[in-house]
């Protein structure tokens, strides 16, 4: 029997995404909920800069479409 070198993959459920808190995705993004509204979920993805900063981009999509690739809520950036 051949096994897969996918991992099992399960995304976050709607309710366990909080506005303030920040989650990994399962490409190792971050990103920081600011605000859920009418089923959107507004958020700002940091990202590590070449020379050790970071950017950020704030973008809004459906929640059930941000939840997609979320693994695990985790500590935010300072």
């Amino acid at each position: 029997m051949r096994r897969s070198c996918r991992r099992n993959f399960m995304s976050m459920g709607l309710n366990s995404i909080l506005v303030g808190n920040c989650y990994r995705d399962r490409f190792g993004a971050v990103f920081i909920v600011r605000k859920i509204e009418n089923g959107q979920v507004t958020f700002v993805e940091h990202q590590k800069a070449d020379l050790g900063g970071s950017s950020a981009t704030q973008q809004t999509l459906p929640l059930t479409k941000f939840v997609q690739n979320l693994e695990e809520q985790v500590p935010c950036p300072q």
